[in-house]
């Protein structure tokens, strides 16, 4: 977005909200993984991954996002 200068383009995002985490969200995300969450990172990543090789072979993103959210 920064580097574009455009919002309006299909995109896959993971979830990391944290109710527990009172920093602001740029260094929460920019952190490094907490040891204890991992195996929920790590399958986040593959899920994210699946995603994207599913909208690079034509799915629509609107399918996609309801698929894998």
């Amino acid at each position: 977005i920064g580097e574009t200068g455009l919002q309006n383009f299909p995109r896959i995002r993971i979830g990391i909200k944290d109710e527990a985490v009172n920093i602001p969200i740029i260094n929460y995300v920019l952190s490094e993984v907490k040891k204890e969450d991992y195996p929920l990172f790590a399958e986040a990543c593959q899920k994210a991954g699946e995603a994207a090789a599913e909208f690079a072979k034509g799915m629509e993103i609107e399918k996609v996002m309801c698929k894998y959210n």
